[in-house]
């Protein structure tokens, strides 16, 4: 590969993989998404621009397109989970006009329809077409993709579509993991469940046959909250039930104030959003538990099985309040099964339902690709461990914070790594971090290993992946070289931004994006969580300075 920089030294690995490529390689992205167009623009900014993205639907957006009739893609009454402060693109920021902290999905996807027309993807993009199969040919050593072209979202692309055969150097999996919905209807005990059932997936909203139904959801995470909340308000009787318990937290400290913004690097140099930190445990116990309960809902039979920021956050915790109000009745998990009645955990008594919404989430695989590769066993979940020329883009499941957010810094990293910027281990040492990842994984998150195999810290994960291609703020030498910008970096609510400082070309941009976009004179926590960890540097400062102080008397005492 061809490359304008040398390889920093910081990044040389010990046996770095060898890529054989063509200088300007054919590149299959398949997905134009959040993550399939960030991607795309990624790669058009390192100079790789041989590039077809295919999207099945007429246009981009993937699921934030809402589609009354067609399965998949966000509720009616979608909102997203996470601030726009995780939303906003590295150098795109969402308008000042979005209508709150949490935009509703037509926001979004006008906010993607903009990206788009800003960089100029559309040329890229092949619309309404079906990818089938995704192959390596190892005569070739090319990827072989074939598609069928031409047919409309709720047409059959195999009976109306154009069959087709595409080859690439590089493939790109960005079409996320909402395909293939998991509906545990063959495993105990809901093999013997004989009332009506389906899918959130194929959930937009409320019916009027729900009106004189016993409903029930399935599932701790969010859309099973945002599906129990709008089904309780219809239907006779709702109930939600949580397998293996979760932890709950709202969105927002207050109007105007989202959660996740509190979250800052300053508060990482103190181990806060650490994993066994003394300020983690002070939050869980005087914080969270203090103002919503145990584990976050007061609800016994939705106890988390992990300490707090071990396992996946629950922020739509409008659920709870709807359990206060009555309108929905927590459940554990189903034990039991016969006709419409269903027995839970630690209830001798089954009660009747008539209607099951299962919200358990997709299976881990990509079900065009034949030889079933996965991100769950690629090197940071992006490269394929066997053939990197694979990668897998917006499959991690951050705990708290944004899949598009991580993905975009994948997609950097990506574009870095093929353009010869950067190297990657070999394919035998990618195997063995793989497999040491795997074992952290497994201890940092034990209840959820299973389940969700691609959750992570979004901090750590972040700063991780921008690490591996310089990306990461370089906080010691921002402390000398500018007291006042590294104030900014550490204090700021975490945004992409964070990650263009260190470029010299995006560097004001950026710093300029973090103060616009970012700073709220309104937050209220966030600020007062900024002045206590600052009282907490100065009473530091001013132990250290004492400690000197008495070192040096107690010396010049002796003479």
């Amino acid at each position: 590969m061809h490359s304008n920089k040398p390889v920093p030294s910081s990044t040389v690995v010990a046996r770095p993989h060898q890529f054989k490529l063509p200088t300007n390689p054919r590149i299959g992205i398949i997905g134009s998404g959040w993550t399939g167009l960030y991607a795309l623009k990624t790669f058009l900014e390192e100079k790789l621009t041989n590039i077809i993205v295919f999207e099945r639907t007429e246009e981009v957006g993937g699921v934030w397109v809402y589609r009354e009739d067609v399965p998949g893609g966000c509720f009616q009454k979608t909102r997203t989970t996470a601030s726009k402060s995780y939303l906003h693109a590295s150098d795109f920021p969402f308008p000042e006009d979005t209508s709150c902290h949490f935009p509703h999905h037509k926001e979004v996807l006008k906010f993607l329809q903009d990206y788009a027309d800003h960089f100029k993807l559309h040329p890229y993009i092949q619309t309404k077409t079906h990818v089938e199969q995704a192959y390596k040919d190892k005569e070739t050593n090319k990827w072989v993709v074939v598609t069928y072209e031409g047919a409309a979202v709720r047409e059959d692309p195999l009976t109306v579509g154009t069959k087709k055969i595409h080859e690439f150097d590089i493939l790109v999996c960005a079409s996320g993991q909402h395909q293939n919905p998991f509906v545990p209807m063959e495993t105990v005990p809901w093999k013997d469940y004989k009332g009506e059932y389906s899918h959130a997936h194929n959930y937009k909203h409320v019916t009027p046959d729900m009106a004189d139904k016993s409903m029930c959801i399935v599932g701790g995470g969010e859309s099973a909250s945002d599906v129990a909340a709008e089904v309780c308000e219809t239907s006779d009787d709702t109930y939600m039930s949580i397998r293996s318990g979760v932890w709950f937290q709202d969105r927002t400290v207050g109007a105007w104030q989202p959660a996740d913004m509190v979250f800052t690097k300053h508060q990482r140099l103190w181990g806060f959003t650490d994993y066994h930190s003394w300020l983690i445990f002070l939050g869980r116990y005087i914080m969270l538990e203090l103002m919503w309960g145990k584990g976050g809902s007061g609800v016994d039979v939705w106890q988390p099985h992990c300490q707090y920021f071990h396992g996946f956050l629950n922020k739509s915790r409008d659920t709870v309040d709807k359990v206060a109000l009555g309108k929905i009745k927590p459940r554990g998990a189903a034990v039991k099964c016969e006709g419409k009645k269903v027995w839970f955990a630690g209830r001798s008594e089954p009660d009747n339902i008539d209607h099951v919404i299962f919200c358990t989430g997709y299976r881990s695989n990509h079900p065009f690709m034949r030889d079933g590769q996965t991100d769950t066993h690629a090197y940071k979940y992006v490269f394929d461990t066997r053939d990197p020329t694979l990668c897998f883009l917006g499959t991690v499941r951050p705990m708290i914070g944004s899949i598009p957010a991580l993905a975009e810094l994948q997609a950097r990293w990506a574009a870095k790594i093929y353009t010869g910027q950067y190297t990657i281990p070999c394919c035998e040492d990618m195997a063995e971090i793989v497999i040491a990842d795997k074992v952290k994984h497994k201890r940092v998150f034990p209840q959820d290993d299973y389940s969700l195999p691609q959750l992570v810290n979004h901090w750590y994960y972040s700063d991780e992946i921008a690490e591996l291609f310089d990306a990461k703020p370089k906080l010691v030498q921002w402390f000398f070289r500018n007291p006042f910008t590294w104030w900014k970096i550490i204090s700021a609510p975490w945004s992409a931004f964070l990650y263009r400082v260190e470029d010299p070309k995006t560097r004001d941009e950026a710093l300029k994006n973090i103060e616009v976009h970012t700073w709220l004179p309104s937050h209220f926590s966030f600020h007062a969580m900024n002045n206590v960890i600052l009282f907490m540097d100065l009473c530091v400062v001013l132990m250290v300075l004492g400690f000197v102080y008495y070192i040096f008397t107690l010396i010049t005492s002796l003479f």
